[in-house]
């Protein structure tokens, strides 16, 4: 997780536009590197989450990314690894609470074991 840009006592997880010639995969990818300083590889979308931004309706993609390692952030902001019940004590919005718990059944497929 990460706090805001614009709210730093706000938790979320990375996310941000789109570019040209960009898919929504590699878009996660990138924002992912620009803002925690990870590098991965995307497993599976995990779902969709729609909210204002002042006046625009914003919709995001999430996917579910295997990290692979540590790359310089472009972005100065607060990251935070943490298990999955401290995850949901942290993050600021309903929304991505309600992801993570809806993502849990695919990142314990992939972990092989039962989140914390």
């Amino acid at each position: 997780m990460v706090r805001a840009k614009q709210h730093p006592d706000h938790w979320i997880f990375p996310k941000g536009h789109i570019e040209e010639r960009e898919s929504p995969k590699e878009a996660a990818v990138r924002e992912l590197e620009e803002e925690a300083g990870v590098k991965g590889s995307v497993i599976a979308a995990v779902g969709e989450s729609e909210f204002s931004v002042k006046d625009d309706d914003v919709s995001v993609e999430y996917f579910l990314v295997r990290y692979q390692r540590e790359v310089s952030r472009q972005e100065d902001r607060e990251i935070r690894w943490c298990s999955y019940a401290r995850a949901l004590e942290l993050l600021t919005f309903p929304d991505s609470r309600a992801l993570l718990r809806e993502a849990r059944p695919r990142i314990e497929q992939v972990l092989g074991s039962p989140l914390t």
